[in-house]
Protein backbone atom coordinates (compact mmCIF):
# COMPACT_ATOMS: atom_id res chain seq x y z
CA UNK A 1 0.00 0.00 0.00
CA UNK A 2 1.60 3.67 -0.89
CA UNK A 3 1.09 5.55 2.45
CA UNK A 4 2.41 8.96 0.61
CA UNK A 5 0.09 11.68 0.13
CA UNK A 6 0.06 14.98 -2.23
CA UNK A 7 1.04 18.34 -0.84
CA UNK A 8 -1.73 20.43 0.64
CA UNK A 9 -0.75 23.24 -1.59
CA UNK A 10 -0.67 21.37 -4.53
CA UNK A 11 -4.54 20.32 -3.31
CA UNK A 12 -5.06 23.95 -2.81
CA UNK A 13 -3.34 25.33 -5.69
CA UNK A 14 -6.05 22.65 -7.86
CA UNK A 15 -8.60 23.87 -6.15
CA UNK A 16 -8.48 27.66 -6.14
CA UNK A 17 -6.39 28.51 -9.69
CA UNK A 18 -9.72 28.08 -11.24
CA UNK A 19 -12.47 27.89 -8.58
CA UNK A 20 -15.03 28.06 -11.52
CA UNK A 21 -13.82 24.65 -12.66
CA UNK A 22 -15.41 22.97 -9.77
CA UNK A 23 -18.65 25.13 -9.73
CA UNK A 24 -19.16 23.70 -13.63
CA UNK A 25 -18.54 20.26 -12.32
CA UNK A 26 -20.58 19.93 -9.75
CA UNK A 27 -23.84 17.81 -10.33
CA UNK A 28 -22.02 16.45 -13.47
CA UNK A 29 -20.94 13.02 -14.10
CA UNK A 30 -17.79 11.75 -15.71
CA UNK A 31 -15.98 8.76 -17.17
CA UNK A 32 -12.25 8.92 -17.76
CA UNK A 33 -9.95 6.47 -18.76
CA UNK A 34 -6.16 6.36 -17.59
CA UNK A 35 -7.78 7.31 -14.27
CA UNK A 36 -5.38 4.96 -12.76
CA UNK A 37 -2.18 6.05 -14.23
CA UNK A 38 -0.16 9.46 -13.85
CA UNK A 39 -2.55 11.62 -15.46
CA UNK A 40 -5.52 9.71 -13.62
CA UNK A 41 -4.35 9.40 -10.64
CA UNK A 42 -3.63 13.06 -9.96
CA UNK A 43 -7.51 14.52 -11.29
CA UNK A 44 -8.87 11.91 -9.13
CA UNK A 45 -6.60 13.18 -6.40
CA UNK A 46 -8.09 16.56 -7.06
CA UNK A 47 -11.78 15.61 -7.38
CA UNK A 48 -11.58 13.99 -4.11
CA UNK A 49 -10.02 17.11 -2.35
CA UNK A 50 -13.19 18.81 -3.99
CA UNK A 51 -15.59 16.61 -2.86
CA UNK A 52 -14.55 16.80 0.80
CA UNK A 53 -13.93 20.66 0.59
CA UNK A 54 -17.47 20.32 -0.46
CA UNK A 55 -16.39 22.56 -3.41
CA UNK A 56 -17.61 19.69 -6.20
CA UNK A 57 -20.15 17.18 -5.73
CA UNK A 58 -19.59 15.07 -8.94
CA UNK A 59 -19.88 11.12 -9.81
CA UNK A 60 -17.13 9.21 -11.72
CA UNK A 61 -16.53 6.27 -13.33
CA UNK A 62 -12.89 5.39 -13.92
CA UNK A 63 -11.94 2.52 -16.43
CA UNK A 64 -9.01 0.61 -15.06
CA UNK A 65 -7.57 -2.93 -16.49
CA UNK A 66 -7.50 -4.10 -12.66
CA UNK A 67 -8.81 -1.57 -9.88
CA UNK A 68 -8.58 -4.16 -6.93
CA UNK A 69 -4.94 -3.52 -7.52
CA UNK A 70 -4.81 0.05 -8.15
CA UNK A 71 -7.21 0.32 -5.04
CA UNK A 72 -4.36 -2.18 -3.06
CA UNK A 73 -2.01 0.28 -3.66
CA UNK A 74 -3.70 3.80 -3.52
CA UNK A 75 -6.45 3.07 -0.77
CA UNK A 76 -7.63 6.76 -0.41
CA UNK A 77 -9.44 6.07 -3.21
CA UNK A 78 -11.56 3.02 -1.94
CA UNK A 79 -15.35 2.96 -0.82
CA UNK A 80 -15.73 6.82 -2.21
CA UNK A 81 -19.45 7.64 -2.85
CA UNK A 82 -18.54 9.53 -5.91
CA UNK A 83 -15.94 7.15 -7.73
CA UNK A 84 -16.57 3.79 -9.02
CA UNK A 85 -14.63 1.56 -11.25
CA UNK A 86 -15.06 0.19 -14.41
CA UNK A 87 -13.22 -3.00 -15.27
CA UNK A 88 -11.35 -3.33 -18.29
CA UNK A 89 -9.13 -2.69 -21.22
CA UNK A 90 -9.99 0.74 -22.97
CA UNK A 91 -10.17 -1.39 -26.69
CA UNK A 92 -12.90 -4.03 -25.56
CA UNK A 93 -14.15 -2.88 -22.25
CA UNK A 94 -18.60 -3.17 -21.62
CA UNK A 95 -19.87 -0.20 -22.34
CA UNK A 96 -21.75 0.71 -18.31
CA UNK A 97 -25.29 1.94 -19.18
CA UNK A 98 -25.43 5.07 -17.60
CA UNK A 99 -25.18 8.77 -19.41
CA UNK A 100 -22.06 11.31 -18.43
CA UNK A 101 -21.74 14.79 -18.67
CA UNK A 102 -18.27 14.66 -19.70
CA UNK A 103 -15.55 11.88 -21.03
CA UNK A 104 -11.75 12.18 -20.57
CA UNK A 105 -9.97 10.01 -22.90
CA UNK A 106 -6.25 9.42 -21.21
CA UNK A 107 -5.45 6.25 -21.56
CA UNK A 108 -2.42 5.88 -23.23
CA UNK A 109 0.63 3.40 -22.74
CA UNK A 110 3.34 5.84 -23.44
CA UNK A 111 5.91 3.07 -22.64
CA UNK A 112 9.05 3.49 -24.87
CA UNK A 113 9.68 -0.52 -24.70
CA UNK A 114 6.58 -0.86 -26.35
CA UNK A 115 7.05 1.87 -28.76
CA UNK A 116 10.13 0.41 -29.79
CA UNK A 117 9.75 -3.49 -29.27
CA UNK A 118 5.71 -3.47 -30.32
CA UNK A 119 4.95 -0.44 -32.50
CA UNK A 120 2.40 -2.11 -33.95
CA UNK A 121 0.64 -3.14 -30.87
CA UNK A 122 1.42 0.68 -30.04
CA UNK A 123 -0.16 1.90 -33.00
CA UNK A 124 -3.18 -0.31 -32.59
CA UNK A 125 -4.06 0.30 -29.10
CA UNK A 126 -3.78 3.94 -29.81
CA UNK A 127 -6.30 3.60 -32.91
CA UNK A 128 -8.64 1.22 -31.59
CA UNK A 129 -8.74 2.38 -27.93
CA UNK A 130 -10.07 5.94 -29.30
CA UNK A 131 -12.82 4.01 -31.43
CA UNK A 132 -13.87 2.17 -29.18
CA UNK A 133 -13.68 5.22 -26.95
CA UNK A 134 -15.66 7.18 -29.62
CA UNK A 135 -18.86 4.83 -30.23
CA UNK A 136 -19.17 4.51 -26.56
CA UNK A 137 -19.41 8.07 -26.40
CA UNK A 138 -22.00 7.82 -29.04
CA UNK A 139 -23.93 4.97 -27.64
CA UNK A 140 -24.30 6.82 -23.96
CA UNK A 141 -25.04 9.81 -25.38
CA UNK A 142 -21.81 11.46 -24.05
CA UNK A 143 -21.84 15.26 -25.25
CA UNK A 144 -18.38 16.33 -24.35
CA UNK A 145 -15.00 14.59 -24.49
CA UNK A 146 -11.20 15.44 -23.99
CA UNK A 147 -9.11 13.92 -26.02
CA UNK A 148 -5.65 13.55 -24.44
CA UNK A 149 -3.16 13.50 -27.15
CA UNK A 150 0.75 14.24 -27.33
CA UNK A 151 3.72 16.85 -28.48
CA UNK A 152 4.28 13.84 -30.32
CA UNK A 153 1.72 14.00 -33.32
CA UNK A 154 4.21 17.22 -34.67
CA UNK A 155 6.99 14.81 -35.24
CA UNK A 156 10.49 15.92 -35.09
CA UNK A 157 10.69 19.67 -34.04
CA UNK A 158 13.15 21.64 -36.24
CA UNK A 159 16.36 22.77 -34.38
CA UNK A 160 15.38 26.49 -35.88
CA UNK A 161 11.72 26.75 -34.03
CA UNK A 162 12.32 27.17 -30.24
CA UNK A 163 9.02 26.75 -29.20
CA UNK A 164 6.46 24.39 -31.66
CA UNK A 165 2.66 25.74 -31.88
CA UNK A 166 -0.17 24.22 -32.92
CA UNK A 167 -0.35 25.05 -36.13
CA UNK A 168 2.87 23.45 -37.45
CA UNK A 169 2.21 21.23 -39.96
CA UNK A 170 4.87 18.19 -39.30
CA UNK A 171 4.43 14.95 -38.54
CA UNK A 172 6.13 11.96 -37.14
CA UNK A 173 8.16 10.36 -40.05
CA UNK A 174 6.25 6.91 -41.46
CA UNK A 175 9.10 5.51 -42.19
CA UNK A 176 10.64 4.97 -38.57
CA UNK A 177 9.49 2.23 -36.59
CA UNK A 178 9.16 4.44 -33.25
CA UNK A 179 6.57 6.73 -34.76
CA UNK A 180 3.80 4.59 -34.00
CA UNK A 181 3.18 6.34 -30.69
CA UNK A 182 2.83 9.85 -32.20
CA UNK A 183 1.14 8.50 -35.45
CA UNK A 184 -1.39 6.75 -33.39
CA UNK A 185 -2.22 9.90 -31.26
CA UNK A 186 -2.14 11.97 -34.50
CA UNK A 187 -4.91 9.20 -35.53
CA UNK A 188 -6.73 9.74 -32.57
CA UNK A 189 -7.40 12.90 -33.39
CA UNK A 190 -8.28 12.58 -36.71
CA UNK A 191 -10.80 10.39 -35.07
CA UNK A 192 -12.20 12.81 -32.95
CA UNK A 193 -12.90 15.31 -35.69
CA UNK A 194 -14.68 12.86 -37.90
CA UNK A 195 -16.86 11.84 -35.57
CA UNK A 196 -17.37 15.08 -34.16
CA UNK A 197 -18.56 16.25 -37.75
CA UNK A 198 -20.94 13.05 -38.24
CA UNK A 199 -22.50 12.70 -34.95
CA UNK A 200 -22.40 15.87 -33.32
CA UNK A 201 -19.74 15.07 -30.58
CA UNK A 202 -18.18 17.78 -28.75
CA UNK A 203 -14.37 17.91 -28.22
CA UNK A 204 -10.76 19.36 -27.66
CA UNK A 205 -7.56 18.12 -27.86
CA UNK A 206 -5.21 18.83 -25.07
CA UNK A 207 -1.52 17.99 -27.09
CA UNK A 208 0.79 17.24 -23.67
CA UNK A 209 4.40 17.53 -23.69
CA UNK A 210 6.77 16.24 -20.53
CA UNK A 211 5.84 16.46 -16.69
CA UNK A 212 7.27 16.21 -13.37
CA UNK A 213 5.64 15.31 -9.89
CA UNK A 214 4.68 12.77 -7.50
CA UNK A 215 3.44 9.35 -9.13
CA UNK A 216 5.70 10.14 -11.88
CA UNK A 217 7.09 6.64 -12.98
CA UNK A 218 11.29 7.23 -11.66
CA UNK A 219 12.11 3.70 -13.18
CA UNK A 220 10.39 4.09 -16.80
CA UNK A 221 11.61 5.53 -19.72
CA UNK A 222 11.26 9.55 -18.31
CA UNK A 223 14.59 10.74 -18.29
CA UNK A 224 13.78 13.75 -15.41
CA UNK A 225 12.09 10.94 -13.48
CA UNK A 226 15.29 8.53 -13.79
CA UNK A 227 17.37 11.39 -12.91
CA UNK A 228 16.03 11.83 -9.58
CA UNK A 229 15.95 7.74 -9.11
CA UNK A 230 19.61 7.87 -9.06
CA UNK A 231 19.96 10.79 -6.77
CA UNK A 232 17.94 8.92 -4.47
CA UNK A 233 19.86 5.88 -4.42
CA UNK A 234 22.88 7.85 -4.22
CA UNK A 235 24.07 6.86 -7.91
CA UNK A 236 25.57 8.92 -10.20
CA UNK A 237 23.31 10.63 -12.33
CA UNK A 238 23.73 9.39 -15.75
CA UNK A 239 22.63 11.01 -18.46
CA UNK A 240 22.95 8.37 -21.57
CA UNK A 241 22.79 10.58 -24.63
CA UNK A 242 25.19 13.90 -24.85
CA UNK A 243 22.73 15.68 -22.74
CA UNK A 244 22.24 18.44 -25.70
CA UNK A 245 18.43 17.46 -26.43
CA UNK A 246 16.04 20.25 -25.03
CA UNK A 247 13.10 19.60 -23.38
CA UNK A 248 10.67 21.59 -20.54
CA UNK A 249 8.22 20.88 -18.19
CA UNK A 250 5.02 21.49 -16.54
CA UNK A 251 4.14 20.17 -13.26
CA UNK A 252 1.37 17.50 -12.78
CA UNK A 253 -0.67 19.72 -10.34
CA UNK A 254 -0.76 22.59 -13.21
CA UNK A 255 -1.40 19.85 -15.97
CA UNK A 256 -4.98 19.23 -14.07
CA UNK A 257 -5.83 22.91 -14.19
CA UNK A 258 -5.13 22.84 -17.37
CA UNK A 259 -7.11 19.45 -18.14
CA UNK A 260 -10.02 20.53 -16.76
CA UNK A 261 -10.07 24.55 -18.12
CA UNK A 262 -9.56 22.89 -21.31
CA UNK A 263 -12.06 20.12 -20.98
CA UNK A 264 -14.82 22.76 -19.75
CA UNK A 265 -13.47 26.15 -21.96
CA UNK A 266 -11.98 24.81 -25.15
CA UNK A 267 -13.14 25.44 -27.95
CA UNK A 268 -14.66 23.00 -30.60
CA UNK A 269 -12.28 20.81 -32.75
CA UNK A 270 -9.40 22.75 -31.14
CA UNK A 271 -6.01 21.52 -29.97
CA UNK A 272 -4.49 23.16 -27.23
CA UNK A 273 -0.47 22.41 -26.18
CA UNK A 274 -0.19 21.14 -22.52
CA UNK A 275 2.93 21.80 -20.93
CA UNK A 276 5.92 24.47 -19.85
CA UNK A 277 7.23 26.87 -22.80
CA UNK A 278 10.72 27.17 -20.24
CA UNK A 279 13.51 25.22 -22.06
CA UNK A 280 16.62 23.72 -20.78
CA UNK A 281 18.73 20.86 -21.98
CA UNK A 282 19.27 17.82 -20.46
CA UNK A 283 22.20 18.51 -18.79
CA UNK A 284 21.06 20.98 -17.55
CA UNK A 285 18.25 19.04 -15.91
CA UNK A 286 20.87 16.71 -14.70
CA UNK A 287 23.10 19.16 -12.77
CA UNK A 288 19.94 21.34 -11.91
CA UNK A 289 18.17 17.66 -9.84
CA UNK A 290 22.26 16.92 -8.24
CA UNK A 291 22.10 19.81 -6.91
CA UNK A 292 18.93 19.03 -4.81
CA UNK A 293 21.13 16.00 -3.26
CA UNK A 294 23.33 17.25 -0.03
CA UNK A 295 26.18 14.23 -1.45
CA UNK A 296 25.75 16.39 -5.44
CA UNK A 297 25.84 13.43 -7.44
CA UNK A 298 28.33 13.58 -9.67
CA UNK A 299 26.14 14.01 -13.66
CA UNK A 300 27.99 11.11 -16.52
CA UNK A 301 27.57 12.22 -19.78
CA UNK A 302 27.78 8.90 -22.07
CA UNK A 303 27.05 10.54 -25.21
CA UNK A 304 29.77 12.10 -26.68
CA UNK A 305 28.50 15.98 -28.23
CA UNK A 306 27.20 15.53 -31.85
CA UNK A 307 27.47 18.20 -34.74
CA UNK A 308 23.88 18.25 -36.14
CA UNK A 309 20.94 19.80 -35.16
CA UNK A 310 20.07 20.00 -31.27
CA UNK A 311 16.87 17.96 -30.50
CA UNK A 312 14.11 19.57 -29.28
CA UNK A 313 9.88 19.17 -27.29
CA UNK A 314 8.91 22.61 -26.58
CA UNK A 315 5.56 23.79 -27.10
CA UNK A 316 4.89 27.59 -27.74
CA UNK A 317 1.67 27.79 -24.80
CA UNK A 318 0.53 31.40 -26.48
CA UNK A 319 -2.94 29.37 -27.17
CA UNK A 320 -3.89 28.17 -24.34
CA UNK A 321 -2.50 31.40 -22.15
CA UNK A 322 -4.48 33.78 -24.34
CA UNK A 323 -7.65 31.43 -25.09
CA UNK A 324 -8.00 30.02 -21.73
CA UNK A 325 -6.49 32.12 -19.13
CA UNK A 326 -3.91 29.49 -18.59
CA UNK A 327 -0.37 29.48 -16.92
CA UNK A 328 2.74 28.10 -15.43
CA UNK A 329 1.87 28.37 -11.95
CA UNK A 330 4.55 26.26 -10.53
CA UNK A 331 8.37 26.84 -11.19
CA UNK A 332 10.49 23.73 -12.33
CA UNK A 333 12.84 23.98 -9.18
CA UNK A 334 10.03 23.67 -6.95
CA UNK A 335 8.47 21.16 -8.42
CA UNK A 336 11.20 18.64 -8.84
CA UNK A 337 11.85 18.83 -5.00
CA UNK A 338 8.24 18.01 -4.34
CA UNK A 339 9.04 14.66 -6.77
CA UNK A 340 12.30 14.33 -4.38
CA UNK A 341 10.57 14.74 -1.48
CA UNK A 342 7.54 12.44 -2.21
CA UNK A 343 9.54 9.26 -3.14
CA UNK A 344 12.44 10.05 -0.48
CA UNK A 345 11.44 7.75 1.86
CA UNK A 346 10.15 4.94 -0.48
CA UNK A 347 13.27 4.77 -2.35
CA UNK A 348 14.95 4.94 0.42
CA UNK A 349 13.12 1.78 1.81
CA UNK A 350 14.13 -0.15 -0.89
CA UNK A 351 17.54 1.14 -0.79
CA UNK A 352 17.45 -0.24 2.85
CA UNK A 353 15.92 -3.39 1.98
CA UNK A 354 18.32 -4.88 -1.24
CA UNK A 355 21.58 -3.71 0.88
Amino acid sequence: MDSRQLDQQDLDLMLNIKPEIWKALSSKSLFITGGTEFFGIWILSAIKEAFDTGMCEIKVVALSRNPESFLKKHSQFRNLSWLTFCAGNVENFVFPEQNFDYLIHAATDASNTLNIDFPIEMLETNIQGTRRILDFALHNNIPRILYVSSGAVYGDQPAEIKNIDEDFLGSPNPLKFNSAYGEGKRVGELLCNLYSLKFGISFSTARCFAFIGPYLPLDAHFAIGNFILDGLKGNQISVNGDGTPQRSYLYAADLVVWLLVILLKGEDRQAYNVGSDEALSIEQLAKSISSFFSHKPEVGIKGKKGLGPIQKYVPLIDKAKKQLDLQVYTPLKEGIKKTIDFNRKEIASIVFESS
